[in-house]
């Protein structure tokens, strides 16, 4: 009997092909070449529709090469989460599944039927599913908590892109306005002697901010004209600006307050901490990535 199974077997063995051929070893998982065909078999497929021989061959050599090094960077990070703990079972892929299908009212026949127009098979869907889940739990529980954001950070955004957010130096000011230099020069004398600069400018001002003590408000810096920009520069709160000519008119500014562009809203401060976080986040998910490839055993055919 032994002799006879060796007789029948034999020529299959014979006409056996390879079928499979690893092609890299990560940790105790390997990627095949069937792997990278299954990653995106689309893409695939045209490549082996080229027609020319040379080009066919280097672009597949390219895009297995592609498909390798995204697999091996997959499976360090399933390996190094799962060194912290962090799993995903096959349960809650199923539940994740349960819930599309709920949410969209389909049936599993239905899903599955979306997923193949989009040439997706179902286990191929769940391998992504998975993928999803364990990238967010290693964001979420391992990378994020190393993040720390301070101002210096959300000004070199704002610095970075200053036409993204609009933010100027802020000053509230009163004015004084006169047409003639003489005759400013003396209202700033009697500021400087103690008169309130409100009064001054109900009395003499020709601006017509006059009534209310010249209040202008708040003022953003980089809007004003190159004269009030001067006038401004080094101006303290609770003084005066140095004479400005504007419009055959003389001018003079008293510094209520002011708020810095850097002094964000809440809503302000919370939209540039989350980019800053996300810029963190690429750089630390990077470091982290690189030692876990370190302290995992990989072997590239």
């Amino acid at each position: 009997m032994l002799i006879l199974l060796i007789l029948i077997t034999t020529p299959n063995i014979l006409k056996a092909e390879r079928i499979n051929t690893i092609l890299a070893h990560v940790g105790n998982k390997i990627i095949t070449d069937y792997d990278a065909r299954n990653l995106d078999e689309k893409q695939y497929t045209q490549i082996l529709n080229i027609e020319d021989e040379e080009l066919r061959t280097s672009t597949m050599n390219e895009y297995i090469s592609q498909v390798v090094t995204y697999l091996i960077d997959q499976y360090v990070v399933e390996i190094a989460a799962s060194r912290e703990g962090i799993v995903v079972s096959d349960m809650e892929v199923d539940q994740v599944i349960l819930e599309i299908i709920t949410r969209n009212e389909l049936t599993l026949d239905k899903l599955e039927k979306s997923l193949s127009e989009e040439g997706l098979t179902m286990a191929k869907y769940r391998y992504q599913l998975r993928n999803e889940i364990l990238s967010s739990r290693v964001r979420n529980q391992i990378l994020m908590p190393k993040i720390i954001v301070v101002n210096k950070d959300l000004i070199d955004i704002v610095n970075s892109n200053p036409d993204d957010y609009n933010l100027y130096d802020r000053y509230e000011v009163r004015i004084i306005l006169m047409d003639s230099k003489k005759d400013i020069t003396k209202v700033v004398k009697q500021f400087k002697s103690g008169d309130n600069f409100s009064e001054l400018a109900k009395e003499f001002s020709t601006d017509a901010t006059s009534s209310d003590g010249g209040y202008m408000g708040f003022m953003d810096y980089e809007l004003l004209s190159e004269e009030m920009q001067g006038a401004l520069k080094e101006i303290e709160v609770d003084s005066i600006s140095e004479i400005f000519e504007i419009n055959n008119k003389w001018g003079v500014f008293y510094l209520v307050s002011k708020e810095g562009k850097y002094n964000f809203s809440d809503e302000t401060r919370a939209a540039l901490t989350e980019k800053a976080m996300e810029k963190q986040f690429n750089l630390v998910f990077k470091n982290w990535l690189e030692r876990s490839r370190e302290s995992t055993v990989i072997i590239r055919k």
